[in-house]
C-alpha cells in the first residue's frame, strides 16, 4: 500500500467509527425518551409503587428529554403515584414495595400521610429491608407482607455527639451567649 492509500484507509476508519459511536449513542437516547414508567392494561389492574433506597424529599433527577430517573426513593414521585393510583378507575388494589432503610422525616412523614388518604386497598410487599421511615410509610397498609429475613422495625432517630463537658472544664473553656432582641 502506499502512501495515499494508507490516508484514505485512516480517514475511512475514522470515519466509520464516529458514525457508528454517533448512531449508538442516538439509540440509547431515543430508547430512553421513550421508556415508559407504567404498562398499559385492560380492565382491572392492581398498580404496584416501589420504594427502593433512601428516601428522599422532592423530585429525582430528569435527563435531557425530561424523563425522571427511575432509580432513588423521591417523596413526590411516590406520593404523586399513589395518587394516580388512588384516581384510576381501572386500579383496583395497590401494592406498595418497600426496600429502603429509611431516610428524610420529613420525606417519609409525607409519604405516610398519603397512604393514610388511600381510598383503595394498600399492601406492603417488604423487600430485604424495611427499616425507621421504611417501616413508618408502610404503617397504614390493610396489610404487611415480609420475608422472615426481612429486616424492619425501628422506627425513630438517632443522634450522636461527643461531650466535651471535662475537658472544656480542665482547660477553663467556657461557652457564651451572645444574642440581640428578645
Amino acid at each position: 500500500m502506499n502512501k495515499k492509500q494508507i490516508i484514505l484507509f485512516v480517514v475511512v476508519t475514522i470515519t466509520l467509527l464516529v458514525f457508528c459511536a454517533t448512531s449508538i449513542a442516538f439509540g440509547v437516547l431515543v430508547v430512553q425518551a421513550f421508556e415508559f414508567d407504567s404498562v398499559a392494561s385492560f380492565g382491572d389492574a392492581v398498580a404496584i409503587v416501589r420504594v427502593e433506597g433512601t428516601i428522599t424529599g422532592g423530585n429525582p433527577p430528569t435527563d435531557l428529554f425530561g424523563n425522571e430517573s427511575t432509580s432513588g426513593a423521591y417523596s413526590n414521585r411516590i406520593i404523586r403515584q399513589l395518587k394516580e393510583a388512588n384516581e384510576d378507575t381501572s386500579v383496583k388494589a395497590v401494592v406498595l414495595y418497600v426496600d429502603s432503610p429509611g431516610g428524610g422525616v420529613v420525606a417519609s412523614d409525607e409519604i405516610y400521610m398519603q397512604m393514610t388518604k388511600m381510598e383503595k386497598p394498600v399492601v406492603v410487599s417488604m423487600g430485604t429491608l424495611a427499616a425507621s421511615g421504611g417501616y413508618y410509610i408502610s404503617a397504614p397498609a390493610e396489610e404487611i407482607w415480609a420475608n422472615r429475613n426481612t429486616l424492619t422495625g425501628s422506627i425513630g432517630v438517632i443522634a450522636q455527639f461527643i461531650n466535651i463537658d471535662g475537658f472544656m472544664d480542665e482547660y477553663g473553656i467556657e461557652v457564651s451567649t451572645i444574642k440581640s432582641g428578645v
